[in-house]
């Protein structure tokens, strides 16, 4: 749970606001309800709290911080479904970059 709370907490820039003298507590909180904030945290959540819950680890305890974190909604998440798009990104990744190598080499050619 404490790495989940530092995750949740990485990038709030408590140094920065301190170190520029600025109201730390304000600009933490504009941080936290930033949209990048709401991105990185679905991304980030969005796959561990089901995976938590589909390796059992899924107590009391577990649902009740992510409950306060406000993450518990992810636990119904389609873990399996997005581990397949995962892979067909990776192919059309690798794809696309064997392209990009093959006209390279002709254009050096």
């Amino acid at each position: 749970m404490e790495g989940c709370y530092l995750l949740r907490d990485r990038f709030l820039g408590d140094e920065v606001w301190e170190q520029m003298g600025l109201p730390m507590a304000e600009c933490k909180e504009w941080v936290d309800r930033s949209e990048l904030m709401r991105v990185y945290r679905t991304s980030l959540f969005a796959r561990i709290v089901p995976t938590i819950k589909d390796i059992g680890l899924w107590g009391p305890r577990v649902r009740k911080a992510y409950a306060d974190m406000g993450i518990l909604g992810f636990a119904d998440g389609d873990v399996e479904g997005m581990g397949l798009r995962d892979e067909e990104i990776a192919r059309e990744l690798d794809a696309r970059l064997k392209e990009i190598a093959s006209i390279a080499a002709v254009a050096t050619a």
